[in-house]
């Protein structure tokens, strides 16, 4: 088990307080009581998404990353699974209607999931599995800033220092609810043995008011946490 995580094998959900985050990392698997219990909260509508994809194996993360979000909002809401309704901004980032204080977001990639929950503060998250890139070089060159591109070159492992790098600006394009439309070359980040800075959005200095958690949801994954300077404790659980 990953240093920092604790198993969880229910869905008996901890209190969330004020100045506190939740990280929920769970298994992409298909079959066993967590695909079943994911399955049997989508809505129809959700159902008819899940069939309108190609591959079998997005079918299954489609399942669970979606059931997951309504169980785990289910029980952090203190209702049926059934009543979760979710809603979308205006630039497209889901929020809770039932309580749009509490805050979440939510990744996946390579077979895991990770779902971040926060009170009245924006929360933005991103894993992603390290693994080879045939267009490695594009993608360091039309992504990174000067500085990033030669801490990326210089770095011992360029392959997982480049999906460091990548799920820290999509973790915080998340928490700002803007998705790609700040391009990642207009953000700059810094990581070294003190964490992770960000220097700038598009030239100037906007760092100010977040903080930054380097996590490894497994040995193979690396993943980002972003949120607010406000928050004074983080705590990981992984679901068998």
């Amino acid at each position: 088990m990953p240093i920092g995580f604790r198993k969880v094998l229910d869905w008996q959900i901890p209190v969330l307080g004020e100045g506190e985050v939740h990280i929920w990392v769970l298994p992409l698997e298909k079959g066993g009581l967590l695909y079943e219990s994911c399955e049997g909260v989508l809505t129809d509508q959700q159902l008819k998404r899940r069939d309108f994809l190609a591959f079998e194996q997005d079918k299954e993360a489609y399942v669970i990353s979606q059931g997951s979000l309504t169980l785990l909002l289910s029980a952090y809401l203190k209702i049926a699974a059934k009543e979760v309704q979710l809603g979308r901004a205006q630039k497209g980032k889901p929020f809770s209607v039932d309580n749009p204080t509490l805050q979440f977001n939510l990744s996946n990639s390579g077979g895991l999931c990770v779902v971040a929950f926060c009170l009245h503060h924006p929360v933005g998250i991103d894993i992603e599995k390290v693994r080879q890139l045939p267009d490695l070089e594009v993608l360091i060159d039309c992504n990174f800033t000067r500085v990033e591109k030669a801490d990326i070159r210089k770095s011992d492992n360029p392959l997982r220092r480049f999906f460091q790098f990548w799920t820290m600006k999509e973790s915080y394009l998340k928490a700002i609810g803007e998705g790609m439309r700040l391009t990642p070359e207009n953000l700059e980040f810094s990581f070294d043995r003190s964490g992770i800075k960000l220097l700038s959005v598009n030239g100037v200095h906007d760092g100010d008011s977040w903080q930054f958690d380097s996590f490894t949801p497994s040995p193979s994954h690396v993943g980002t946490l972003t949120m607010s300077d406000q928050i004074q404790k983080k705590t990981y659980y992984k679901v068998a």
